[in-house]
């Protein structure tokens, strides 16, 4: 069988972006980018790294391109995936363990405080119904995420236990591998491993980052400040170096934002933050109304296409015109109509490469 490895790249503007050039990751990469995906079930992945694994020989996998976190064994990346895989269908089974360990439940909902608390349970069935009661008491469109901790019952209490999180429609999306030796848990999980991503974002474009903090989905919004690649020939270096083995700042990206805060002056402060390439995509028209209102200004200003300067950014926020909504461009404007025409430029260019394998 084969499968659609692109399905597993949670960003739509990245997914779009590798086809559109023709990108090819190894076996290696894919199997990172696979179990970094968010979206799909456990069974998905286990699917398509099966699929990898018993494809591709040893030498085939091109696990230079994919960096560990740490490395403690000469096992070869094959053999790391094999491992991995019988740990995730270990971590499926735990469905079916009535015994030796015990199962908690946990709630994620939009108050932000884990809903009710936490339930404990002797079986992981009774857990599982606990929580299709408790999905009754939320709307359709409101959000909410179940989660089953499997916890080992050993003596010296040390083993971290294994969650298992559901959406509100009960589909199972997450399932940590039942790695028990802790010594190598950062090598086995090659969900910790690093690749090179190639990226579409340019600096001065809005994005939004969406990433799983412990056991709660954040959704943020920033500016990428990271130069253009032709333009700065350290970079350049740096992209090829981390481009020929992943390393973790092969991985990570600044991004900028400003927080709004009535209590300055200023009306808020900026911030920045490195964040994963993989949780980063381009945000939807509709969504600019959850974007702070200094964030807009200051993707105008670092946008070298924009006729609004750094320099008209400092101004409108040291006069406080960026908290009283008194800046003299219309950042809202200008940012719809740079995403519509970005989705056309991008509808243009698919449709080109598809004339063109066609």
């Amino acid at each position: 069988m084969d499968y659609d490895f692109l399905s597993f790249v949670d960003s739509k503007a990245i997914r779009r972006h590798i086809r559109s050039i023709g990108y090819e990751f190894t076996p290696a990469e894919q199997a990172v980018i696979i179990t970094r995906n968010r979206d799909k079930t456990p069974e998905e992945k286990i699917v398509a790294l099966e699929y990898l694994f018993k494809t591709y020989a040893d030498d085939e996998f091109g696990e230079e391109m994919a960096g560990a976190p740490w490395q403690c064994t000469e096992n070869s990346f094959r053999q790391k995936l094999r491992t991995y895989i019988d740990c995730m269908k270990k971590s499926l089974s735990l469905r079916d363990v009535s015994q030796g360990y015990v199962f908690i439940k946990t709630i994620n909902d939009e108050d932000d405080d884990l809903g009710c608390p936490n339930k404990y349970f002797p079986t992981y069935r009774d857990a599982f119904e606990e929580i299709k009661k408790n999905k009754k008491f939320y709307e359709p469109d409101q959000f909410c995420e179940f989660i089953i901790s499997a916890v080992p019952l050993v003596p010296n209490g040390c083993i971290l236990g294994y969650d298992h999180i559901y959406d509100k429609n009960l589909r199972l999306i997450s399932a940590d591998p039942v790695i028990e030796d802790n010594k190598l848990r950062d090598e086995l999980n090659i969900s910790g491993y690093f690749v090179w991503i190639p990226l579409p974002f340019k600096k001065g474009d809005l994005v939004k980052v969406t990433y799983r903090d412990g056991q709660k989905v954040q959704t943020e919004y920033g500016v990428f400040t990271e130069p253009d690649d032709e333009r700065l020939k350290l970079f350049n270096d740096n992209l090829e170096q981390y481009r020929h083995k992943g390393s973790r700042y092969s991985m990570l990206y600044p991004i900028e934002s400003f927080s709004e805060e009535d209590a300055e002056l200023t009306g808020g402060y900026l911030n920045s933050g490195d964040y994963q390439s993989l949780d980063l995509d381009y945000p939807e028209i509709g969504e600019l109304d959850n974007v702070t209102y200094g964030t807009k200004y200051l993707a105008m200003a670092l946008d070298d296409d924009s006729d609004y300067s750094m320099k008209d950014l400092l101004y409108d926020y040291s006069w406080g015109n960026i908290k009283n909504r008194d800046c003299y461009v219309d950042a809202d404007k200008y940012l719809r109509l740079k995403i519509t025409e970005l989705n056309e430029l991008y509808r243009t260019v698919l449709n080109m490469h598809e004339d063109v394998s066609d």
